[in-house]
């Protein structure tokens, strides 16, 4: 061929090329035939179209086909708010046309004769409201939700439907739901399958789902909550696990609805209860072993042959722990190791002590304490910086803290310093509301009504002050006192008190009225125990006083000053002033009056009170307590009537008014008050609720009381017993008390329960 058409068709072939090439690769989907530049939406009236955009799979930019078409389709159709949907398209606009589902005007419910679950109640829980499209899907949620409303008030055969009524014209339909609660079914059997009869008894007393009794309308047992059926679940296993059953295995309960009531069978494979084997110590061992054993207490469950106790070994390990705590070591970790002897079951337990890194404290953080000052706080504290970690002192210190009352809460964390053997320790407190404005109304026979009345404020400016008033009146008494206390002079250990008051009594065979100062102090001796040291001298005036009165009244008419001097002990190991759950309260007291250091009043009195408080699990602690008290004279005068012993009341004999125990003059029948008494009492304390602080206390109180010159010791004796409640009410601290006397009074009355009850107000 001729090379010059060679090189012609050579050109040609590059042109064409050249040209084919500026036809490939778009610059933008948007611009390829076919694609999607716009979507439109028609029909919809309550609905927002860009919703319907959203349940689109084509969006803008994208190609689409038959099948793409049928997806949106489906797509929007499955929102559940049209009749009709039709998707196509028209160039390159995708269309959505659409024929909205009628709206609901109005929605009702009938046939629920049942008070406990009302319309108004129905319709505040679904989801579908008058104004709006209706839609099947939400309706069937609907149906499930009515359900579950009726079975939580124990309508577990409900039944449900639903009925669209349209509107003339085209104008919406009305939406009805038929509710047909059936009859009210309780739980009428919680069974154990699996176990012998005395394990069920054991296991359905730690279930919440219990069988329908006469006290239901407060125990609220016999209701069926499904919340309470996988808790009830895991509990009932972890009671196995806890006392030696640890193959068991437990399952979700089958659940029988019968038309007298509910039956609920919990399937149970206890396996075989274990025995302890052989008890040891492994790891880092900071003591012997003889003293590690003291320490614990499975080691006396395998000596009288018991079952394994999750709680006791639960219980050693913390005590474990905290010894190595104590030693520093704050992060101190004890694992167990529990091999299983099945063939004989036997398991052994063996503690593995891990001490880890000894540490200190660089700094003491203080968190949370707005109006507390923080040498209020650090004076508290059994720990500074610098010192070694100590996890003794640290519970010590929050104990300490407790007890000031300042605080609701007190939280101790450690910090990581980024230094080897080193943290901070943070201390965060929730202040308590520490002031209080008080009220209370008493009933006694002699005195009839009488109304007191306090305001207090602790913690005052921060300081941990105390400042109150008290007043007291009634139609035979009249008192009013203010007081004021520094628990620590100047961050020293040294405490004062001061106190000025004013009080007129009205007495059946004498009137005295008096006022009078007091001042004291105290100081530490250890760490719970403190020396007190007060004097009062009180200046009064008796008169009014009956021809047959005794002696120890008639020696004290008219003018009189009253210089008393008393000193005392007093132990408090007790880890919280307004709900103390374990320690003891001890104290002593000898009171001199008149003699060396002048007044007229002459006596010698000696007041004795222990009580300890005992916890038997949480929230509920057992306590105890025992009062002495004996009154002689200090030279030849009388001992003054009114420092004489009297009982009755809430702080000593419930049931009992003073003058139904009071020693009385045979003579002349008046109370005259004794000069040796014992009192004392026993309270299951069972804190009922924890957010309310509301607690349950049973109680039995007993006194013995004479007048030595015409009773020997314990001549009279009285109980009684009755039930107290105690709330930390949004009123403040309520104390109601119903007291039966098991005894007759001093006289031999017969007599009636009495109630009595105080309250305060938090401000």
């Amino acid at each position: 061929m001729n090379i010059k058409w060679i090189n012609v068709l050579f050109v040609l072939f590059l042109c064409f090329s050249l040209a084919g090439n500026s036809f490939a690769a778009p610059k933008s989907s948007a611009q390829n035939t076919g694609a999607v530049q716009d979507i439109v939406v028609r029909g919809t009236v309550l609905i927002d179209p860009e919703r319907v955009k959203n349940a689109l799979v084509t969006h803008i930019g994208e190609t689409v086909d038959n099948e793409q078409l049928d997806e949106n389709i489906r797509s929007v159709w499955s929102m559940g708010y049209f009749n009709d949907v039709t998707v196509f398209l028209e160039g390159r606009t995708l269309v959505v046309d659409v024929v909205e589902k009628q709206r609901i005007n109005a929605i009702r419910v009938l046939g629920d004769d049942d008070e406990e679950v009302g319309e108004e109640d129905v319709l505040g829980a679904i989801s579908t409201q008058a104004g709006t499209v209706l839609n099947e899907k939400n309706l069937s949620n609907d149906l499930e939700v009515i359900k579950e409303l009726y079975r939580k008030q124990g309508f577990y055969l409900v039944d449900v439907k639903y009925d669209v009524h349209p509107l003339e014209n085209n104008k919406g339909a009305n939406l009805l739901f038929t509710v047909d609660p059936g009859n009210k079914l309780y739980v009428k059997e919680v069974n154990m399958i699996g176990v012998d009869e005395d394990l069920q008894d054991e296991l359905r007393s730690v279930t919440k789902i219990r069988t329908h009794g006469m006290f239901s309308w407060f125990t609220k047992y016999g209701i069926l909550k499904e919340e309470d059926i996988d808790g009830d679940t895991q509990q009932i296993h972890a009671y196995l696990i806890q006392h030696g059953y640890l193959d068991a295995v437990t399952s979700r309960p089958e659940i029988f609805y019968e038309e007298d009531g509910i039956i609920v069978n919990f399937n149970v494979a206890p396996g075989i209860r274990y025995k302890i084997g052989q008890i040891g110590f492994r790891g880092d061992l900071l003591e012997t072993t003889d003293k590690l054993f003291e320490r614990i207490n499975l080691d006396n469950v395998q000596k009288e042959e018991e079952y394994f106790d999750l709680t006791v070994m639960q219980d050693d390990i913390q005590k474990l722990t905290d010894l190595y705590k104590g030693y520093g070591y704050a992060f101190a970790n004890v694992d167990v190791d529990s091999p299983l002897d099945k063939a004989k079951g036997i398991v052994d337990i063996y503690y593995i002590l891990q001490p880890n890194e000894k540490v200190y404290v660089r700094n003491v953080i203080l968190e949370g304490n707005t109006d507390t000052r923080d040498n209020v706080i650090l004076r508290e504290l059994r720990l500074a910086d610098g010192q070694a970690y100590d996890g003794t002192k640290v519970q010590r210190s929050i104990d300490r803290l407790n007890s000031t009352s300042y605080f609701k809460e007190v939280n101790v964390d450690l910090l990581p310093t980024g230094e080897s053997g080193e943290v901070d320790l943070k201390l965060s407190v929730v202040e308590n509301e520490t002031g209080r404005i008080g009220v209370g109304i008493g009933y006694s026979t002699y005195d009839n009504v009488g109304f007191s009345a306090n305001i207090q404020k602790d913690n005052l400016f921060g300081k941990g002050y105390s400042v109150g008033l008290q007043g007291y009146i009634s139609s035979k008494k009249t008192s009013i006192r203010g007081y004021f206390v520094n628990p620590r002079v100047n961050d020293t250990n040294l405490g004062f008190t001061a106190s000025v008051y004013s009080e007129d009594y009205e007495w059946s065979d004498y009137d005295r009225k008096s006022t009078g100062t007091e001042f004291g102090v105290f100081y530490p001796i250890g760490e719970y125990t403190r020396v007190v040291l007060n004097y009062r001298l009180e200046y009064y005036k008796m008169y009014n006083i009956e021809p047959d009165a005794s002696s120890a009244i008639k020696s004290y008419e008219g003018k009189n000053w009253a210089s008393v001097i008393s000193t005392g002990i007093v132990r408090d190991t007790t880890d919280s002033v307004r709900f103390p759950t374990r320690g003891t309260k001890e104290s002593i007291y000898v009171e001199y009056g008149g003699g060396v250091i002048g007044g007229s009043d002459d006596f010698i009195k000696l007041r004795g009170s222990y009580g300890f408080y005992y916890q038997l699990g949480k929230n509920h602690v057992f306590h105890s307590r025992v009062s002495g008290v004996a009154v002689y004279k200090n030279g030849n005068n009388p001992i003054p009537a009114f420092e004489r012993i009297y009982i009755g009341g809430m702080s000593t004999l419930r049931g009992y008014d003073y003058e139904d125990a009071s020693t009385r003059d045979p003579r002349t029948n008046e109370v005259i008050g004794a000069t040796r008494a014992a009192y004392g009492s026993a309270e299951y304390i069972w804190r009922i609720s924890e957010e309310y602080s509301i607690s349950a206390v049973p109680f039995f109180d007993f006194a013995t009381l004479v007048d030595e010159r015409y009773d020997s010791f314990f001549d009279k004796n009285f109980y009684s017993t009755g039930l107290e409640v105690r709330w930390n009410s949004p009123l403040g601290d309520l104390r109601f008390a119903y007291g039966i006397p098991l005894t007759n009074g001093y006289n031999g009355d017969s007599l009636n329960g009495r109630f009595e009850f105080t309250m305060g107000r938090a401000f």
